[in-house]
């Protein structure tokens, strides 16, 4: 359940990108950082891998503005 909401979530950011709108990409961001954490919380996923995906998207989406 955590992972099909984490890529659908990252969908979501990946289309805004484009969009260079800072309030959505935010949205989305923080979306993903919740849903990470909770995977986290539950182990879906472990802390290493939760921190580098979110590393990751926050630096696609700094970039992206």
């Amino acid at each position: 359940m955590f992972k099909s909401q984490v890529r659908t979530a990252v969908r979501a950011l990946e289309e805004n990108l484009s969009k260079k709108d800072a309030a959505l990409n935010h949205k989305h961001l923080s979306e993903i950082y919740s849903l990470m954490d909770k995977g986290v919380k539950k182990g879906v996923y472990k802390v290493n891998k939760a921190n580098r995906t979110k590393a990751r998207f926050a630096a696609r989406a700094a970039k992206a503005l």
